[in-house]
C-alpha cells in the first residue's frame, strides 16, 4: 500500500535536506528519498559571505557558530587573478560578515538530522524507479533494500546536476558552460587562518581551501574535453601542474600521491533547466541551476532555492495556482544575473586571451544546448 505525503523530495543533499526541513516546518507531510545508502565522503568547501542572510533565515547561522567541527569562519579570499600581484579580501570586513569553510560531509549530516527533527521522514538507499501523474497527484515507485510506493501531491527534484526527475517530466537541461575540475584532498593539521585561495592560469584556474577538521582541498578547473569525451574526464597530475603556479605552490603543501584521501574528476560547468517547475513539481539546487564554482553560489543557491521551493509548494497546495510559475520565474531571473556576472568576472583576466579556455570566455561562446 502506498504511503501518502504532501511532498516527496527526491535527493538528500543540502538542497533536499533544507527543502524537507522547511516543508515540514510549514506543516506539510514530507519524505526524502535518497539513493545513497549513507552520507558520502565529500571534501570541504566554502560558503561565501553573501550566503549569511539565507543561513540566518533558515536558522543555520547560530548552529554553524556552535559547531566548530562542521564550520569555521573564513579569513577571506586570497587571489592571483588578472595580474601578477596577490590580492587579499578580508572576510571580517565583508558587509555580510565573514564566510564559512565547512566540512561538507558533516554539514550534510547536520542538515539531514535537522530535516528529520523538523518532522520529515528520511529513506536511505531509495532509488526512484518510476514516476506517474494521476488525478490526485504523483505515484512514485522505488527500488532499494525493499520496493516501496509513495503517493504525493507535489514532487521536489533535488537530484543535483543530473536533474533526473525534472528531465523525466519533460524539462530540458541547457548547458551554458562546459568545465571539469580535477580534485584532490588529503588530511593535515588544521590551519590557524582558513583562507580560500584562487589563482588563474593559462588553461583555467585553481582553488584551494582547508576544512575545519584539517582536510585540505585542491582543484584545477579546465575546459571539458568535449561532449563525446566527457565520460572519460581525463585526470591531470596536480603534483606536476602546480609547479607552474605562483600562489598555489606557495600556500599548498601537496603530500605524496599515496597520501591523498580523495581523487576525482567532476563536472563543474554551468547548466540550467529550461523551466524549473511544472504542474505539481519543482527543481531545486543544482537540479534547477548549476553554477560555476568561481561564483561561490552553488551552496547558497541550494539553500535559497530549497526554502523558496518549499514555500511555493505550500502555497500551491493551499490553492495559489501561480506559485510554481512564480518560483520558476525567480530561478530564471537569478540565473540570468549570474551569467552576466560570470562573463564579466572571467573577462577581467586578459593575460591569456589567446588560449582556448580564456578565448571562449572573452568571445562569449560559453553556451551549447544539451540534455
Amino acid at each position: 500500500m502506498a504511503k501518502r505525503y504532501d511532498v516527496v523530495v527526491v535527493g538528500g543533499g543540502p538542497a533536499g535536506a533544507v527543502a524537507a526541513a522547511t516543508a515540514s516546518s510549514l506543516g506539510l507531510r514530507t519524505v526524502v528519498l535518497e539513493a545513497a545508502t549513507e552520507p558520502r565522503l565529500k571534501p570541504g568547501e566554502a560558503l561565501a559571505p553573501e550566503c549569511n542572510p539565507i543561513l540566518e533565515r533558515v536558522g543555520l547561522s547560530a548552529v554553524l557558530a556552535s559547531r566548530p567541527d562542521v564550520a569555521r569562519r573564513s579569513a577571506g579570499i586570497r587571489s592571483a587573478w588578472g595580474g601578477g600581484e596577490i590580492s587579499y579580501r578580508d572576510g571580517f570586513r565583508e558587509p555580510f560578515g565573514a564566510g564559512w569553510i565547512i566540512d561538507r560531509s558533516r554539514f550534510e549530516q547536520l542538515l539531514s538530522a535537522r530535516a528529520v527533527e523538523a518532522g520529515a521522514e528520511w529513506f536511505w538507499g531509495m532509488r526512484l524507479r518510476a514516476i506517474e501523474r494521476g488525478d490526485d497527484g504523483w505515484r512514485l515507485d522505488t527500488s532499494g533494500p525493499a520496493a516501496h510506493r509513495f503517493d504525493a501531491r507535489i514532487v521536489i527534484d533535488a537530484t543535483g546536476r543530473p536533474a533526473s526527475v525534472a528531465r523525466r517530466l519533460g524539462a530540458r537541461r541547457i548547458q551554458y558552460q562546459s568545465q571539469i575540475a580535477n580534485v584532490v584532498a588529503w588530511t593535515a593539521q588544521p590551519v590557524e587562518a582558513a583562507w580560500v585561495s584562487v589563482e588563474s592560469g593559462p588553461d583555467g584556474w585553481w582553488y584551494s581551501a582547508s576544512a575545519p577538521n584539517g582536510s585540505q582541498l585542491l582543484a584545477q578547473f579546465r575546459d571539458s574535453p568535449g561532449v563525446q569525451a566527457v565520460a572519460s574526464k581525463p585526470r591531470i597530475d596536480l603534483h606536476d601542474a602546480i609547479a607552474a603556479t605562483r600562489l598555489m605552490r606557495s600556500v599548498v603543501a601537496l603530500p605524496p600521491r599515496e597520501a591523498l584521501t580523495h581523487q576525482a574528476v567532476v563536472s563543474a560547468g554551468s547548466a540550467a533547466l529550461d523551466h524549473a517547475a511544472g504542474e505539481g513539481w519543482l527543481a531545486i539546487g543544482d537540479a534547477a541551476a548549476a553554477f560555476d564554482p568561481i561564483s561561490s553560489q552553488g551552496l547558497s543557491n541550494a539553500i535559497a532555492s530549497a526554502e523558496a521551493a518549499a514555500t511555493a509548494a505550500r502555497n500551491w497546495i493551499e490553492g495559489s495556482s501561480d506559485a510554481l510559475d512564480a518560483y520558476a520565474a525567480r530561478m530564471a531571473a537569478t540565473y540570468d544575473v549570474y551569467r552576466d556576472g560570470l562573463r564579466a568576472h572571467y573577462r577581467t583576466e586578459t593575460r591569456w586571451r589567446d588560449r582556448p579556455f580564456w578565448r571562449r570566455h572573452h568571445n562569449g561562446r560559453t553556451a551549447d544546448e544539451g540534455r
